[in-house]
């Protein structure tokens, strides 16, 4: 099996949430989430266990681990998530008017990044907004793990961390608008780099 196929990827991300059950903390103190109302169409994208799912919107999770899924559709008691993967998106043109990439790009192999990326725009209504967090290249954990790739790091039985240059998600979005965010813990550096595009 290829290491960064999708059947490979989300085999460790379920070997992940079955150990960690919900490893990550959810979304950055500070990150604002548009507050769109109601009715807005929202993509949670790698929504894992739904800790950063949006209070408002008609919220749509998507993941590629099948153990996430089931502990988001408890923990938001919603019934819209989808397994899928980044790249290959089961969703019409046009399906959304925000969509949420709270380090997803960054967890990807190299190749799967750019397709993730258009696919997320593809189903995108025109106005919508991509909004999302990647990793910085001046975090405390860069050069960790095997290097797979320019700043892409395998680690952690198998997960892709890449980490981002300033300008590289905007040339990536072709324009998007970012913003380095850093704080400084106990244990070193954590930064990371905030966008977001309108199309």
């Amino acid at each position: 099996m290829v290491e960064g196929s999708t059947t490979s990827q989300r085999e460790v991300w379920d070997r992940k949430y079955s150990s960690h059950g919900s490893p990550w903390r959810g979304a950055y103190e500070g990150f604002e989430v548009p507050d769109l109302g109601f009715n807005y169409r929202i993509l949670d994208l790698g929504c894992g266990t739904g800790k950063s799912m949006p209070s408002k919107g008609d919220v749509v999770g998507v993941d590629i681990s099948k153990v996430a899924l089931a502990s988001y559709l408890v923990a938001t008691h919603s019934s819209k998530a989808v397994l899928a993967d980044a790249a290959n998106l089961p969703f019409q043109d046009s399906s959304f008017d925000l969509a949420l990439s709270y380090h997803i790009f960054d967890n990807l192999p190299d190749d799967i990044r750019k397709r993730a990326v258009a696919e997320s725009l593809r189903v995108l209504a025109p106005g919508g907004t991509l909004q999302g967090i990647v990793f910085s290249v001046a975090d405390l954990r860069f050069g960790k793990g095997k290097q797979v790739g320019e700043r892409t790091f395998v680690r952690d039985g198998g997960i892709f961390y890449h980490y981002f240059e300033d300008g590289e998600i905007s040339e990536l979005l072709s324009g998007a608008e970012e913003r380095r965010v850093e704080k400084q813990k106990r244990y070193g550096l954590r930064s990371i780099i905030e966008f977001s595009k309108i199309i």
